[in-house]
């Protein structure tokens, strides 16, 4: 895209300059002949990026393709379909995932909250609408998994370039990195609320404020605490950063 472009900048740049020099200096002949030279530089510049977009594409070109309606059959070669395929795929679960996300309740009593360690039927409750939510997120990861899999099998087949084949690990690996952390998070304050759960007589929550009287189970409990906390506030700032990324090709 860039080459494309600075040689149309180029050759509009001669042209102005030559036109310059025509209606100051050169025959009728001589601009006639140097506007069809002009027009068939543009011509070439046209058709030379056209073949480069089929046979040469560059991961921008196929992004690109991949966001338009260009039917996937219509497409050639085969690695450029695979391409444009599994990021229509990746797409459609993403969207996919949404819809799903907007239509989860939010955690009630909220997550942490005195409330949601108030007695072993709320840790439970908490647990069980946390597991939810987390298996939406895993269930969404592994499906991207599989389309890129299947992606690079296809690729395989074909003798797809390497560098179009390397698309869909790093498009996908911002989001690998957030559901390793998320599972890290996830097993963690399973086993917070499950210390909880087992430790009701300790643990009181009286003018929504959680009181344990034995300092072993406070230690141990503020300790799973803290570590919960601090990996989700880790895992949502990583969710955060991802969310803002679009679907663009590496620099």
């Amino acid at each position: 895209m860039l080459t494309t472009g600075a040689l149309s900048l180029v050759v509009i740049n001669l042209a102005l300059l030559f036109g310059y020099r025509v209606r100051t200096k050169w025959s009728y002949r001589a601009r006639k002949r140097l506007f069809y030279v002009a027009l068939c530089l543009g011509l070439f510049t046209l058709a030379s990026d056209a073949l480069r977009k089929r046979f040469l594409p560059t991961e921008e070109d196929l992004v690109e393709l991949a966001q338009s309606d260009t039917p996937l059959m219509s497409i050639r070669p085969e690695q450029n379909r695979f391409v444009v395929e599994f990021l229509r795929r990746k797409i459609a679960n993403e969207r996919a995932y949404a819809q799903t996300a907007a239509a989860m309740r939010p955690l009630s009593p909220p997550l942490y909250s005195a409330q949601s360690f108030a007695d072993k039927v709320a840790c439970e409750k908490t647990l069980t609408n946390l597991k939810t939510a987390a298996e939406a997120d895993f269930r969404f990861q592994s499906e991207q998994e599989e389309a890129n899999k299947e992606f690079r099998s296809k690729m395989e087949r074909v003798g797809g370039r390497s560098d179009l084949t390397a698309i869909g690990d790093r498009v996908l690996d911002p989001a690998r990195k957030v559901n390793r952390l998320e599972k890290e998070w996830f097993s963690k304050t399973v086993k917070l609320y499950q210390y909880a759960a087992d430790h009701q007589l300790e643990i009181v929550v009286r003018d929504n404020s959680i009181r344990i009287s034995a300092e072993s189970v406070l230690k141990q409990f503020n300790d799973q605490l803290t570590e919960s906390r601090d990996l989700f506030q880790e895992f949502q700032s990583r969710v955060s950063a991802v969310n803002k990324q679009t679907l663009k090709p590496s620099n």
